[in-house]
């Protein structure tokens, strides 16, 4: 546990997990969590912030790996280079905002979860740059992706693609609407079940719509552009592998993922507390944060 603001230049350890948490404990003015250097471990990996992280060097872990920036943004773009954030097991990512890729960048991001993938936030955008594609999928374990507000996909130029693909299934709650934008066919926005059967997508606030490529409203998918929503490498066809609920009834998540998602939200807290313990034992000199503040700092669990 880091009380303030963290620059991690590196990370050996042993054991089977490492946690590693960016606090506003202690009177601390803000705790964001940055990457000096590459990390790869050989276990489980959970790096947290409580107000926001930028990933922007390759993170791998062969179990699962957790990527929390608390009330910030969870920010992942490339580096200098091409950039990997890749998990042999689940992976979950959090944050008040999660933002996956730059309009501006120019070398490729692959996120890649060898299970499950969780992606809880308020909003989240999936962005592909100026020749530089961002990737966020997994290789054998559903997708499930819950937001508050937003989900937004946009392509670039010269193959700077933006796309999601849930293998076999991606489950998706959204609490406000979903956009897909493109403008250059090398460069689509794309959602994709990489199964042929499906996309569950819930809007739980709206009661019809929601859903947009370039603008349009009701679209599916635009095969010019390859934008839009796709199951199997075709455009998905509503009613069936694009299944739209409205209100509360929809399918969310399934229990691997939403493990995964609860796996940053007790890890998160599981920290907030230790810290508690170590002022109430008289660690630092700062005084106890206040209730409220504890109960800003929880996350609710994914149900």
């Amino acid at each position: 546990i880091n009380h303030g603001n963290l620059t991690l230049s590196g990370l050996s350890f042993s054991g089977t997990s490492a946690a590693i948490y960016a606090s506003t404990q202690f009177g601390a003015p803000s705790g964001t969590l940055s990457l000096g250097s590459g990390v790869a471990v050989s276990g489980n990996l959970s790096l947290l912030s409580d107000t926001g992280m930028t990933i922007d060097k390759n993170v791998t872990a062969t179990g699962t790996l957790a990527l929390g920036g608390g009330g910030g943004t969870l920010a992942v773009v490339p580096g200098a280079g091409a950039t990997t954030v890749q998990s042999g097991g689940a992976m979950a990512l959090a944050g008040a905002n999660v933002a996956l890729g730059s309009a501006s960048q120019t070398s490729n991001l692959d996120i890649v979860a060898g299970g499950g993938m969780a992606i809880g936030t308020g909003n989240l955008t999936v962005t592909g740059g100026n020749g530089g594609y961002t990737f966020v999928r997994t290789s054998a374990g559903n997708m499930a992706i819950v937001t508050t507000g937003n989900v937004t996909a946009t392509g670039g130029s010269a193959g700077g693609f933006a796309h999601v693909l849930g293998s076999p299934d991606l489950f998706m709650t959204v609490g406000g609407t979903v956009q897909m934008n493109a403008t250059d066919p090398t460069a689509p926005a794309r959602i994709e079940s990489a199964a042929p059967t499906t996309i569950n997508l819930n809007f739980p606030n709206l009661a019809s719509g929601g859903y947009f490529v370039n603008g349009q409203e009701g679209v599916v998918a635009d095969p010019a552009l390859g934008t839009g929503f796709y199951a199997d490498g075709q455009p998905a066809v509503l009613g069936v592998n694009l299944i739209v609920a409205y209100g509360t009834g929809g399918t969310t998540t399934t229990p691997p993922v939403e493990q995964a998602i609860n796996q940053v939200i007790a890890s998160t807290n599981q920290q907030t507390t230790i810290a508690e313990t170590e002022t109430a034992a008289g660690a630092g000199t700062g005084t106890a944060p206040e209730e409220d503040d504890k109960k800003k700092k929880e996350l609710p669990v994914c149900r």
